[in-house]
């Protein structure tokens, strides 16, 4: 059986378009979508989206791109779960300042401890490798908080070229490093 179609606004630079906060995204699970495609094909006739298009895509195909978000936000809300329980007790609550940030640390913790829960059952469920990729999310932003502001600029061209050509970046990245040890 063929999964159904559904349809999303596209502007030229490849970013998806959600009505509710009138905002482009780099992914289309972030943009309302339209069943009908004639809807859009109407829509992006005016002046607003002049250079648009009407991208298509399988419901299974944004179902699984749904998936894989659900995943990454389950893996970051436990991590950073741990990440304010370590931190959160271990605050002197000798000023007013730490008193509050305690409780706001508390607070957070509480929001997210669903999440842990979550992660439990991803990890019952025999989700492939969800601590290694909690450690490595935790490494990668121990890593960017390490990256001046001013440079993240740098960053993001780094990374936009890893999303064009993987393959290319690791080898570079793994020619640097070999470089450097030697």
């Amino acid at each position: 059986m063929n999964s159904p179609k559904i349809y999303f606004i596209q502007n030229k630079d490849g970013k998806f378009y959600n009505s509710r906060d009138q905002h482009w995204y780099s992914t289309f699970i972030h943009a309302n979508f339209e069943r009908k495609r004639e809807v859009l094909d109407e829509i992006v006739k005016f002046d607003k989206f002049i250079g648009c298009q009407v991208y298509v895509t399988s419901e299974e195909n944004f179902m699984n791109e749904m998936a894989t978000a659900t995943t990454d936000i389950v893996i970051s809300g436990e991590y950073f779960c741990r990440l304010l329980e370590l931190y959160c007790f271990k605050l002197p609550t000798i000023s007013q300042i730490n008193k509050v940030l305690y409780q706001k640390c508390k607070s957070a913790i509480e929001v997210l401890k669903p999440f842990c829960k979550m992660h439990k059952d991803f990890l019952d469920a025999k989700e492939d490798l969800t601590d290694d990729v909690s450690g490595h999310l935790g490494e990668y932003l121990s890593n960017a908080c390490k990256v001046k502001i001013y440079q993240t600029g740098e960053m993001n061209t780094i990374i936009d070229a890893y999303n064009l050509d993987r393959k290319s970046i690791v080898g570079v990245a793994k020619k640097i490093l070999n470089n450097k040890k030697q």
